[in-house]
């Protein structure tokens, strides 16, 4: 990995909401930009903006589902999948973002 990549990859999991994000997709394998939206009181511009840095730094990938976004973490990854043991440790605040999994019949 060049120094580049690695300052990007850093600077990726240095915000809050990014960090959240993370957080989420790994008690949560997959989940909508809207579950994002109202788990972290976010607009839609600003949740797509953290999911294009996160997708850019190679951390999660996306996909299209008709009108809908779905984002997991990129377990190909080898450097996410050792700093993944540390991000572990934080707590989310269950109450703050209103949940501590997504049931996936809850967004239909």
């Amino acid at each position: 990995m060049k120094e580049k990549e690695l300052k990007q990859f850093f600077h990726s999991l240095s915000d809050e909401s990014r960090l959240k994000i993370v957080r989420m997709l790994m008690d949560n394998s997959e989940l909508c930009v809207c579950d994002f939206m109202r788990l972290l009181k976010l607009s839609q511009p600003h949740v797509s903006f953290h999911i294009r840095v996160l997708k850019e730094s190679n951390i999660i990938t996306c996909k299209k589902v008709g009108r809908w976004v779905y984002c997991s973490l990129n377990k190909e990854n080898p450097l996410l999948n050792a700093v993944l043991e540390f991000i572990k440790d934080i707590e989310l605040d269950k109450e703050e973002i209103g949940c501590c999994s997504i049931n996936q019949e809850e967004k239909s």
